[in-house]
């Protein structure tokens, strides 16, 4: 009988009342698509097409939980490893020049600009003269001349300061907004990397998954690189990373309902437990870990029963992976994602912190507030938390709902942004989708009151707070 049975079993159905079932993951998956989709048609005539990514993209975290991930890549531009004497003429090519970069980062060759499109002089800017006639892309150029435009671009619209604030410092590729929510935004080009993609599909696995089906369709996806560079290198202003990110997402996907639940715990107890030790445990680093665990190990073993176990499992290869100080990247095993990262004291107490975690065994999981407060509800009154959790899943879906109607309503041009959204926000459609929202959430707010978690009705800002919570 497998060990910790009867917990996996319980911590499985409540993330399942949190949010986390099939049904509410396949939800949120295919909304989010819908977004891109629709930003797209919307901005046709832009440089840049979008993609939603992280755990937005991968239907892991709800309307209000975490930050937007956006990938923005600049169409007619293309990174190749390898160039035929085929040129197209209203496309920017770039070699990628592996050879002066550690694995997983390269430098661009400049081979041909398009002076037709308007980024030609964009480009032009952000390039780099190495050697007489050898022009290079300098990362750290193209992602300050596009964070300039992007603010030079919000001072022209009228009222844009109401809905969309920038911050001051970058964090790796990523350019910051707040716009009500935080969002990540990097700029990325496509990219065709074949050594590196032939070398994840003939590897040799010894277990189910990743499956073939998904396996060939992982490496027919795009790739990209963002503009960052490796710390430890001397050409870091004009490096670029390479990433998988279309093939990240599908992975995901295609993990099982026990590993999607493993990953899922995996960032909350890191985030919590792990991240004040070092900001280096990202929730990146857990993803590989997943990715690990799952393709090392007999595919059928990760069922609901062995949550626990297969959670214990993926915090023992995190273990190894500081011990050696060696953790390689799922899609490209020669990149060292600790590499110049942790210090000596951070990697004993981030071992003696996952010691600590391993020992607890399944209350490990009540290091997460969220897990602590279902469980309590649960046992306080298995009915009214089950008429929470149904509201709750409601409340999601409301809140997708007035989002893909805003986006709907959205002006081709951004210059009547502000005006578009004052008339949304009042129109009958959007008036309709609050009412139905208010109404769920005072059901709510008088769940939390029977179960007794506040004794007084002008508690309102309480309430609001741990519905947000919860929502999350």
């Amino acid at each position: 009988m497998t060990q910790y049975q009867n917990h996996s079993v319980l911590i499985s159905n409540l993330l399942d009342y949190k949010g986390y079932g099939g049904r509410m993951l396949s939800i949120r998956r295919k909304m989010q698509s819908s977004y891109a989709d629709d930003m797209n048609k919307k901005s046709s005539w832009f440089e840049f097409s979008t993609i939603i990514v992280g755990s937005k993209a991968e239907g892991l975290s709800g309307p209000l939980e975490n930050d937007s991930d956006i990938m923005k890549v600049l169409k007619d531009t293309v990174c190749k490893e390898h160039f035929t004497s085929v040129t197209y003429e209203r496309e920017h090519q770039f070699k990628l020049a592996l050879d002066h970069s550690r694995p997983g980062y390269s430098l661009l060759q400049t081979i041909q600009i398009c002076n037709s499109v308007w980024t030609a002089t964009l480009l032009y800017e952000s390039m780099v003269e190495l050697a007489p006639n050898t022009l290079y892309l300098s990362s750290e150029f193209l992602k300050n001349k596009i964070k300039a435009l992007i603010i030079d671009g919000l001072c022209k619209m009228p009222r844009s300061q109401e809905f969309v604030n920038i911050h001051n410092e970058t964090q790796g590729p990523s350019i910051v907004f707040d716009s009500p929510g935080l969002t990540d935004t990097v700029t990325a080009l496509r990219c065709e990397c074949p050594s590196y993609l032939s070398a994840w599909l003939c590897r040799e696995r010894n277990y189910q998954w990743p499956p073939i089906a998904v396996v060939r369709e992982v490496s027919n996806l795009d790739s990209h690189v963002v503009p960052v560079g490796h710390t430890a290198s001397c050409f870091q202003f004009l490096e670029w990373r390479i990433c998988f990110t279309k093939g990240e997402i599908r992975l995901v996907h295609s993990l099982n309902d026990c590993l999607i639940k493993v990953l899922i715990l995996l960032k909350q107890i890191a985030k919590v437990t792990l991240k004040p030790l070092s900001k280096d445990m990202s929730t990146y680093l857990m993803k590989n870990v997943v990715f690990w665990l799952a393709e090392l190990n007999d595919y059928d073993c990760f069922t609901q029963y062995a949550l626990i176990v297969a959670l214990k499992k993926a915090l023992a290869y995190l273990k190894h992976f500081v011990v050696t100080n060696n953790f390689p990247s799922y899609m490209i095993p020669q990149r060292n994602l600790l590499e110049g990262k942790l210090t000596h004291s951070q990697r004993i107490k981030i071992c003696m912190r996952i010691d600590s975690l391993l020992k607890e065994g399944p209350h490990m999981v009540l290091k997460i507030a969220k897990i602590r407060t279902a469980i309590s509800m649960c046992y306080k009154s298995p009915t009214v938390f089950s008429r929470i959790s149904m509201k709750l899943h409601e409340i999601h879906i409301i809140l997708y709902l007035f989002a893909h109607l805003y986006i709907h309503s959205l002006p081709e041009t951004p210059h009547n942004l502000a005006d578009t959204t004052r008339s949304y926000f009042s129109s009958r459609i959007a008036g309709f989708i609050l009412c139905r929202l208010s109404s769920s959430m005072l059901d709510v707010e008088q769940c939390y009151k029977d179960l007794g978690y506040f004794k007084f009705s002008d508690s309102g800002d309480n309430i609001s707070s741990l519905i947000s919570e919860m929502l999350c």
